[in-house]
Parts: structure tokens; sequence; C-alpha cells
């Protein structure tokens, strides 16, 4: 299969039992798979020289404890190439725990920047970029150790509009407990807050 689409995975320290599944996920999309090892406490460093490899004209990312839909990347890969203005297309995200089971769903229809403004909640789904909209953007995510996604959704939504793609197409899997998570959240308040600005200033 012609690779259209370039993706990266990120590998995290204690995350290597899911990774197999990760992978076989993938196997049938029309993409290149690249496997790199993050920065510890740095993800944006990881994401911008992920980002930046290859020549596909589309690019993306999966966690390494996560899964996607089979034919949800090609489904996105499609629809850009039916909208050639568009500058991304996101799918729908499953909630998953330990045991597979579905503990709940994100559906964002709207992915207007009012919408990307408000909420980093849109963009931890399947989203297939376009190349040439996310390259303006490298040198920016590599300097934040959080939140980087969150920059270039809203930078790349300055090229042209982000598509939804009505399907479960990304399965987001949840092993932390609640107080795992908080403790986690905790020393990005700060860089949490800078990022809303940041985020604003480029939708401005």
């Amino acid at each position: 299969m012609v690779s259209r689409c370039d993706v990266h995975i990120l590998i995290s320290p204690g995350r290597q039992q899911w990774l197999s599944q990760c992978l076989a996920s993938l196997d049938r999309e029309p993409a290149m798979i690249r496997i790199r090892r993050g920065t510890p406490g740095h993800i944006g460093i990881g994401r911008a020289s992920a980002y930046a490899e290859g020549s596909a004209p589309f690019v993306a990312r999966v966690d390494d404890d996560d899964y996607i839909e089979p034919g949800a990347l090609a489904t996105c890969v499609a629809l850009l190439d039916a909208n050639p203005n568009a500058s991304a297309a996101t799918t729908d995200l499953a909630i998953v725990d330990r045991s597979e089971r579905i503990t709940g769903h994100t559906r964002i229809r709207d992915r207007s920047v009012a919408a990307i403004a408000r909420s980093p909640a849109t963009v931890h789904h399947l989203t297939v970029y376009r190349r040439a909209a996310v390259e303006p953007w490298l040198d920016e995510i590599a300097a934040w150790p959080y939140w980087d996604d969150w920059i270039l959704a809203a930078g790349v939504a300055t090229w042209g509009p982000v598509l939804s793609v009505p399907m479960m197409g990304y399965y987001w899997r949840r092993h932390r407990t609640r107080a795992e998570t908080m403790a986690l959240f905790q020393p990005q308040r700060e860089s949490y807050r800078a990022a809303a600005r940041r985020v604003r200033e480029i939708l401005r």
C-alpha cells in the first residue's frame, strides 16, 4: 500500500505492553509508521522532530498505549484529498480501560477556532493533518513541554478548516487512577494557563 501519511508513535516508559496492539491497528492503513523515543518531561521536542520526518502529504500521531479503528486513517486521508482547502480531518474518540471495556465516548462536531480555543479536549483524537499546515509550527511546538498538541491544533486551524469524520476512529486508553491523573496534571497547571493564552493569541 502506498504511504500517504507519516504516522509517529512516541514511546513512553512503562507502556510497552500495549505497543503491539497499537501497531496492529495501523497495519493496513496507507501510512509509514515511525516509532520514536520521546524526551522525558518534554513532549514537544519529540513531537516536532517526529512530525518533521518523512515526505508524505499528511502526518498524524498515535500514542503507544492507544489504538485506532481499522480504516479510520484511510478515511481521513480520503476526506482531505477530496477537500484540498482543509487543514486536517479528525474522528470521534472512545475511552477504554485496561480491560478493553469502553467507558465513554467523545463526539466533537464543532471544530471551529472558537471550540479549539476553549479546550484541549478537541485534540486527543485521531487527527490527520496536512503536512503543509503543520510545518510552520514545528519550531513552536518544540518549545512546549506540555500542551504542544493544543498549540499545533490552533496553528493548523489558521491554515484552513478542520473536518469532522463521524466515526469512532480512536481508542484512548485511560489506565491511570483519578488520583494519578491529578498528580500528573499538578505540575502542568502553569503551563496549561500559558498554553491557553497562546492558543487565544494564535486564533485571534
